[in-house]
Formats: structure tokens, sequence, C-alpha cells
């Protein structure tokens, strides 16, 4: 009884979203890109972060005129499945209007996936700051990535945080702000679509009106998508919304 109502649920709330669709993103707070050229680097911890997690904001920075860039921390390979899951995050990027020569998946033992992996802040900080400087364009460039709690509450996540923080606050550094995705409590993370009706908690936040963008993305990290990520799809806010605070230097 408890699946079928699930079911019931999820093909109503995708018939909504489909209902109410838009081409692109709505963007709350979030400014356009400004003139001389603005890049977006996408620091995540593992393949498929981007698309659980964020669609909504690789979506929305694009449309306000950033180049977004990628760059992921490790290639998720605490499963064996590094090399297959590069692939997929190539895929999935491409699916966002990413080129695959603006993606740059890391394959260091100091950064291994793992709930028990410890990750090293500071050599993560000067990684990031160093890509960052190799990939500038223009004077502006910012990061989106978690915030101190990491969405999933996922080790990885908080470090990639805390590194993305520090190498913002490092001397000369090439970054001019950060995007921390919000964390939520478990309750309100699971509200799906009508959570995206509610205003970002911070004034800033980017919203999609489909389920497909995070899907169509998913679906490109198909060794991951095991029985509980597809009910993560249907339920999470996150497919919809993602609120942000911005830090500046």
């Amino acid at each position: 009884m408890m699946w079928a109502l699930f079911a019931a649920a999820a093909v109503l709330a995708a018939a909504w979203c489909a209902a109410r669709a838009r081409g692109g993103a709505v963007r709350a707070g979030l400014p356009h890109a400004p003139p001389g050229g603005a890049v977006l680097v996408v620091v995540i911890a593992h393949p498929d972060d981007e698309a659980m997690f964020m669609t909504p904001c690789m979506i929305g920075f694009r449309e306000a005129g950033y180049r977004v860039k990628v760059l992921c921390l490790s290639n998720g390979g605490a499963d064996g499945l590094g090399k297959v899951r590069e692939k997929e995050m190539y895929s999935s990027a491409a699916g966002f209007g990413v080129a695959r020569s603006d993606v740059t998946v890391v394959d260091d033992p100091l950064l291994e996936d793992g709930l028990r992996t410890a990750w090293d802040v500071p050599y993560a900080a000067a990684l990031i700051a160093r890509h960052c400087s190799s990939e500038a364009e223009g004077a502006h460039t910012a990061v989106l990535t978690f915030d101190d709690h990491g969405v999933s509450g996922h080790p990885n996540h908080i470090a990639t945080s805390r590194a993305v923080r520090a190498a913002l606050r490092s001397p000369n550094s090439p970054i001019s702000a950060a995007y921390l995705v919000v964390s939520h409590a478990v309750w309100y993370k699971f509200t799906g679509v009508l959570g995206s009706l509610a205003p970002s908690c911070t004034g800033v936040g980017v919203k999609v009106g489909s389920p497909w963008p995070c899907l169509s993305a998913m679906l490109q990290h198909w060794s991951q998508m095991v029985w509980y990520r597809w009910l993560f799809i249907a339920f999470s806010r996150y497919t919809f919304a993602v609120d942000l605070e911005e830090v500046r230097r």
C-alpha cells in the first residue's frame, strides 16, 4: 500500500511538473554575469553530485551568462568504478552544455572517494586555487559547491566545502565569490516539487519547473542508478530548487 502511494505521488508530481515546466531556470537574487567574462567552477566531490544536488544551478548560472566548468575532486572509485564514473561525468556535463575540455576529474590517492576517507583540506584547497587560476577568464571567477554540512552529510562533500572556503580566503585567490548549496533538514529535503514553491531561505537561489533535467543528467550516471536514487529524483527538493549562500572575499 505504501509503495502504491509513493508511486501515485511520483506520477502526480511528474505530471504537475510537466504541466508547469519552463524552458529554463528561475533565478532569485542571482545577477547576470558581469561584463568582461565570468566563469563558474562547479567544485564537487564525486561524479553525479552536479546532477543530484545542483541541477538547477547548472542551468541557471549558464543562462545568467557564466561559462560553467566542472572540477570533480575524485572519480568516485570507492566501488572500483572510477573509470566508468569518470566517463559518466563527461556525459552528464555535456547534457548541461559543458564541453569535455571544461571538465576535470581528479584521480589522486590523497582524495579518494569513501565515507571513511579523510581528505587533506589544505591540499585540496591548493588544488582548487591552482585550477581556478588556470581556468579564469576575465575579471570574475566564482565557485559553486556544498555548504559546511555537505547537503547529504558525506564527509567528502564537507571536506570539499572547507577546501573551497580555504581557497577563497587564501592570499591572491583567483576566486571572487563562492556560492554554497544550502543543506536542509531531512523532512524539508524531501518535499520535492511542493517544497520548491517556497522562496529561497537566503534570498538567493535557482529553480526549474521540471524533474527532467535532473533525471536526464542522472541517467548518464547509470552505474549509480540504484532504486533509491529514482526516489531521490522524484522527491528531493534539490531536483527542483537550490538555495544558495553567497560568500565573497
